[in-house]
């Protein structure tokens, strides 16, 4: 919770700033957002995912760490309008977002969810429904960030329910996560989801 309320002190007192190259009053500049490097695609085969950046990249980390712990609602936005068109180009019946949710204990250290919020602009902006009652965590997980491979696996097992809903069943649930690396979460979620009884799962994330 302090870092939630550090973060919005900071955000009081100093204007936005471009994570790429301080220039004040825009998140991420349009000559910034230019030079993000595309991804390279996640060799995640279950689920299938997009990732649009690269995450090795400075400018996408940095943008991903105001995501994660500026509750930048701007970048938000600007990386939902970047995502939703590789939504609307898949050939998705009945889709559905689904945001990969983090620990409640974790969500409210942090005053939010930066997942959460990227699904619901998703929906707002592209019109595919959004369900937060499906997914959740079963406790808490160490940060990924660090990890070798093998730790990020162990650290994650394990750590997902689904709930069925008869109601979505049938549709394409797309996972929506900021960032994977290994994909040690993703395919988590999908085991999860899957053993719940839904069979068609894909993934979007702004980076890998």
């Amino acid at each position: 919770m302090f870092q939630a309320v550090f973060s919005a002190a900071i955000d009081c007192v100093f204007p936005h700033i471009c994570a790429g190259c301080g220039l004040s009053g825009t998140p991420l500049c349009v000559s910034c957002v230019q030079n993000l490097p595309p991804a390279r695609q996640p060799a995640v085969r279950r689920p299938q995912t997009i990732a649009v950046y690269d995450y090795r990249s400075g400018i996408t980390r940095a943008a991903i760490h105001a995501l994660k712990y500026r509750r930048n609602t701007e970048l938000i936005r600007l990386f939902a309008r970047i995502l939703a068109p590789y939504i609307a180009r898949q050939p998705f019946e009945a889709p559905v977002l689904i945001p990969i949710p983090p620990h409640r204990k974790r969500r409210l250290a942090r005053g939010w969810s930066q997942t959460h919020r990227l699904a619901r602009e998703l929906e707002r902006q592209t019109g595919v429904p959004r369900r937060s009652d499906i997914l959740y965590r079963t406790r808490p997980v160490k940060a990924q960030a660090g990890l070798a491979h093998a730790e990020r696996r162990k650290n994650v097992a394990d750590s997902f329910k689904a709930r069925f809903r008869s109601e979505v069943a049938r549709g394409n649930l797309i996972l929506v996560d900021d960032v994977t690396t290994t994909g040690a979460t993703l395919r988590e979620a999908y085991a999860a989801l899957q053993g719940a009884g839904y069979k068609h799962i894909r993934a979007i994330t702004i980076a890998h």
